[in-house]
């Protein structure tokens, strides 16, 4: 049996088997790759935020055809598994060093910003991203949707909009991400968001939404209505609108 509260050792205990645990959701991860690819073609220049092994990457600068694939990801054990064609840097998403690179293209894939504990680091994180920018860049992230009532049921989903509603509260999103198997349990801290949280939340980082989909958690499928899938974004600083 193991646990971990924080989450950069918690990547590192499930190093071992993150292909396996990827692979679950296949369907999901592999439908936002392809959309972030169909709407980077042309991009010069990729970062990808808390890239775990680095193979999403690699998928959709391959896809998208980008030449330039910079990784940030704290876990050493993770950044080992990089593909050799991805240049990581062993830092966290708070501390990036100063840097004169910039990118067309920037995610956060996978709930990464979830992984982040308080609002005040998630928004710090998009809005040192922003500045990351090339002039006319995009920034592609995806968040669990606190009422995803496709993935969580209806009844617990219900249960916390009427909480919500009742009495709001940025911590109610805090939940535990639990990964069982290999004969341990490694458990982690998680933030699922609601739609006014993420506004406010990319107001305060400096950025607007040019688009969003809903994402199903199962099978892949954009949908059109919040409550059955994750939610996508991309996202532009609002100087360059």
């Amino acid at each position: 049996m193991f646990a971990q509260a924080d989450p950069v050792a918690a990547y590192e205990a499930i190093a071992p088997y993150f292909r396996a645990i990827s692979a679950t959701r296949a369907a999901f991860l592999q439908s936002v790759e392809r959309i972030i690819a169909a709407n980077a073609r042309g991009a010069a220049s990729f970062l990808d935020v808390g890239a775990g092994d680095g193979v999403r990457a690699l998928n959709i600068a391959r896809t998208a055809e980008i030449p330039v694939v910079v990784a940030i990801e704290p876990s050493a054990a993770m950044r080992a598994q990089c593909p050799k064609e991805v240049f990581a840097w062993g830092c966290s998403v708070t501390e990036i060093p100063p840097t004169t690179m910039r990118f067309d293209l920037i995610t956060f894939l996978w709930n990464v910003v979830g992984h982040l504990q308080t609002s005040e680091a998630r928004w710090s994180a998009l809005a040192g991203a922003r500045k990351l920018l090339t002039p006319g860049g995009t920034i592609f992230a995806d968040f669990s949707y606190r009422y995803n009532a496709a993935h969580y049921g209806w009844r617990p989903t219900m249960r916390r909009f009427l909480s919500d509603l009742l009495s709001w509260s940025d911590t109610k999103g805090d939940v535990t991400v639990r990964w069982d198997g290999w004969g341990r349990s490694v458990q982690t801290f998680g933030h699922v968001f609601t739609q006014r949280e993420l506004q406010a939340l990319f107001t305060a980082a400096g950025l607007s939404v040019k688009r969003r989909w809903i994402v199903n958690y199962q099978d892949g499928v954009t949908r059109r209505f919040p409550f059955s899938g994750h939610l996508l974004y991309q996202l532009v600083a609002k100087e360059s609108q």
